[in-house]
């Protein structure tokens, strides 16, 4: 008998305390078992508990997209308001598009963890059953808590799987408009660049005319030339060899400041081909949970399992739970790559 209740406390304690995940430092240090009662026990919906994960843990996120973002030159001469909001805007859809993806991963991965380790359990005391080792009013009590945490954990994760796939499309959305602001900032800065649109030309027939008005006097006094001319010549040569120089700054300025532009274009798209793999595997997980939880949430649940593998002996019911925890287990590594 003391073996027995031995037994049942180790499993049973895996409720009373969970330990974060070890392999994602990022996360381990917000994962809180305060953390984990809000994710699993709350009846807030994800975007809520999104909200509620603390500003202050999401800095690094926000130094990296400054730093990515603070690359691309928009103090270009000639590159009005309209234009350098493209970069403001984008800016704002990366930060929150990347700052939501973070708070997301660290829920699920939350969820994730306590799915696997509840999924473990429940197969533990399966086989218990099947071998004919629960027989102590103590230990079918025990069997009934840990069938309630898996049903709660159930109920709670068709909810947030199901809010997770709409935000993982939204911010998918976000980061594709922040990809369009790129894209057309870089077109921009292109044809500010390139010495043979009319933009230059306007920018040319500007200088010239302020470094030649000093010759108008021509026209009332042609006399004056004679002595104003070579003055005046010098003058403008000056202004046009000054001109040059400050054009050819700005072409190599706007050159830099496009290939940052389009740089930046690479790595939201890597962000959004990131999203829509993950949002896969969380319709993956997703169907694993639907599938077990059919089962699982009936009142009969160890008594069906027994029947059946009395019948089929397949394993029908531990396959489901297996399946399930190598869907979180994909999830999580993927999540992993995506923070690296």
């Amino acid at each position: 008998m003391k073996t027995s209740v031995a037994w049942l406390g180790a499993f049973i304690g895996l409720f009373c305390f969970v330990q974060p995940s070890q392999q994602q430092a990022e996360l381990a240090t917000l994962v809180t078992p305060e953390m984990i009662g809000t994710v699993l026990d709350g009846a807030d919906k994800l975007v809520d508990l999104i909200k509620k994960i603390d500003d202050t843990f999401l800095k690094p996120v926000t130094d990296k997209v400054n730093q990515e973002i603070n690359k691309i030159d928009t103090d270009l001469d000639g590159l009005d308001a309209e234009e350098k909001q493209f970069i403001v805007d984008a800016k704002k859809k990366l930060l929150k598009g990347r700052s939501d993806i973070y708070r997301m991963r660290t829920i699920l991965n939350v969820l994730a963890d306590e799915t696997m380790q509840r999924s473990k359990t429940l197969i533990k005391v399966i086989t218990a059953t099947l071998d004919g080792k629960i027989t102590s009013e103590l230990q079918k009590k025990g069997v009934e808590m840990v069938l309630k945490k898996m049903r709660d954990l159930m109920s709670r994760s068709v909810v947030l799987l199901q809010e997770a796939k709409t935000l993982y499309r939204e911010v998918g959305q976000a980061l594709g408009e922040c990809q369009i602001d790129l894209e057309e900032f870089a077109k921009r800065v292109s044809i500010l660049a390139d010495r043979s649109t009319a933009r230059y030309e306007a920018e040319a027939k500007a200088l010239r005319m302020k470094a030649y008005i000093s010759l108008t006097s021509c026209v009332l006094l042609p006399p004056v030339c004679a002595i104003g001319y070579p003055i005046a010549a010098g003058v403008v040569e000056s202004l046009i060899n000054k001109w040059e120089e400050r054009l050819d700054n700005l072409v190599e300025r706007c050159h830099k400041s496009e290939a940052n532009a389009k740089e930046m274009v690479d790595k939201v798209k890597r962000d959004v081909d990131l999203l829509q793999t993950e949002e896969e595997l969380i319709v993956l997980w997703e169907s694993k949970m639907n599938a077990a939880y059919v089962d699982v949430k009936e009142n009969d649940y160890l008594e069906t399992v027994v029947t059946m593998e009395m019948l089929l002996k397949e394993g029908y019911h531990v396959n489901q739970l297996q399946e399930l925890i190598v869907a979180c287990q994909a999830y999580k590594k993927h999540s992993a790559i995506a923070l690296g």
